[in-house]
């Protein structure tokens, strides 16, 4: 990679590390997430500890739970010993509808536990009703940015 992709590949790494915080996970998966998405191709497990300037058990650690995420995918060419890793081939427009349909049916589940309360519980019916919307809204946000994903702009990698 050129030299002068440096300073961006640094700065993307940093902001996909505070994302990942931000979102519970450690920042290391965040980086390793950076670096794949800024290779677009898959890298070795040796390579990601070396690029990263991290030990491989963390790297371990962390693809670990970035696979059972399905953001990243764990690689293994026929006949080698090599593990490489890889943003997972779902499309954008895949991801963002799961997320959409989880969101509906958390709404679906709250909105069922409302109506098995009885009439007296007034308050927890309307904070769960308030719950169930706020997701049947996020589902349809959700539901607009799909709508305006182009189908060549799908793809995580390429």
């Amino acid at each position: 990679m050129p030299d002068d992709f440096a300073p961006a590949r640094a700065a993307f790494v940093d902001l996909l590390a505070r994302n990942a915080e931000r979102h519970g996970l450690a920042p290391i998966a965040g980086r390793i997430v950076a670096l794949l998405l800024f290779e677009g191709a898959p890298v070795p497990f040796g390579r990601l500890a070396q690029d990263l300037g991290v030990s491989r058990g963390s790297i371990s650690a962390n693809t670990r739970t970035l696979e059972d995420r399905g953001i990243i995918e764990r690689l293994q060419p026929e006949g080698s010993r090599q593990v490489l890793y890889a943003i997972h081939k779902r499309s954008q427009r895949e991801l963002l509808t799961e997320m959409a349909q989880h969101m509906l049916d958390t709404a679906a589940e709250a909105r069922a536990i409302v109506a098995t309360l009885p009439k007296d519980a007034a308050g927890p019916a309307e904070r769960i009703e308030g719950f169930a919307t706020y997701h049947s809204h996020v589902a349809e946000g959700l539901g607009h940015v799909i709508a305006r994903l182009a189908p060549e702009n799908n793809a995580p990698q390429g």
